[in-house]
């Protein structure tokens, strides 16, 4: 899930509760009136898994059969499409968790360089 109002991204189980948050304490100028616009009470809506519209019954054995595998078909394709989507976020958390390691490593490494002229100024005027 994504802020609504700028870049950060939540996820896992707890992700709802931790983007209300979010807004509520990070964007509390935009926090009631997003709120207030929330149904809590409701699924988040599938366009693409809609079944098909029925308009009547169905004349035939044969014509059940072609809806119902239409709805089975659309549904299965978005079930395929929101793996992919979570296989994709999988990878994008592994890629941040190496990306946090290499900046941790890279700060320490900048404190290095950041120290060493106070150390070697220090070194001087003890000498």
């Amino acid at each position: 899930m994504q802020c609504p109002f700028c870049d950060r991204r939540f996820t896992g189980t707890r992700a709802p509760v931790a983007l209300s948050a979010h807004v509520r304490f990070g964007h509390k100028a935009h926090a009631r009136k997003w709120s207030a616009k929330l149904d809590r009470f409701t699924t988040a809506e599938v366009p693409d898994a809609q079944a098909p519209e029925i308009s009547g019954k169905p004349e035939s054995h044969h014509e059940t059969q072609a809806l119902v595998r239409a709805a089975y078909e659309g549904i299965k394709a978005r079930r395929e499409a929101i793996s992919a989507e979570l296989l994709h976020m999988v990878a994008l958390e592994a890629e941040a968790e190496a990306l946090d390691i290499q900046l941790s490593k890279l700060s320490e490494a900048l404190a290095v360089f950041d120290n060493a002229p106070a150390a070697a100024a220090a070194a001087r005027h003890a000498a």
